[in-house]
């Protein structure tokens, strides 16, 4: 009973978490039902670890190749082929490193937004982060509980963390750089 009671609640997890990324990309004027989305034609590298970013408004040139053929994910990809090819590779500093990379990258996108915002704007978007940063915790404990419930204990735990950690750092940033672009039109990463 217990098992088939998680298996339902992981099943309602994915649900709910594939859901806003469906409903996000569909344009306002279409009121048929959620269909399965096509993979962007971006020029990232199809090994990449990273589903594609879908913009918001993917009708703005440029916007997608412009989030999704980035200069933080090259060097991801970069790096890791070449420490991959070492047979001591360990994956979790080099993942960690790219969070880190990816917080910094968010940080500096946040502060490009908020010297651009009204007042009011400025708050919605205090909040939203507030928020975001509350549901990251959340989820990651949420992933890692149902890793060990199903998996049991084992070192590769923090490193599904990690990736997990990494993949919403990434997308948070690409949306705020989204927003950014949205307001200037000419948005540039800090990371070369």
């Amino acid at each position: 009973m217990r098992k088939s009671l998680l298996i339902c609640l992981l099943c309602l997890v994915l649900l709910v978490a594939c859901e806003p990324a469906s409903l996000a990309s569909q344009s306002p004027n279409q009121n048929s039902s959620i269909t399965s989305s096509v993979t962007p034609n971006v020029s990232t590298n199809a090994a990449s670890p990273f589903p594609p970013y879908e913009p918001y408004q993917p009708d703005i040139i440029n916007v997608e190749k412009l989030l999704n053929d980035n200069p933080i994910d090259k060097a991801f990809l970069a790096e890791e082929e070449m420490l991959n090819e070492q047979t001591n590779f360990n994956d979790l500093p080099f993942v960690v490193k790219y969070v880190d990379i990816w917080k910094t990258e968010m940080d500096a996108t946040l502060n490009k937004l908020r010297s651009k915002l009204t007042e009011k704007n400025l708050e919605q978007l205090n909040t939203s982060q507030s928020d975001w940063a509350a549901f990251i915790k959340s989820d990651v404990n949420l992933a890692s509980d149902i890793q060990l419930f199903t998996a049991g204990e084992g070192s590769g735990i923090p490193l599904l963390d990690a990736y997990k950690i990494l993949g919403q750092y990434r997308y948070r940033t690409l949306e705020l750089a989204e927003y950014d672009n949205m307001i200037t039109g000419d948005f540039k990463f800090e990371f070369n």
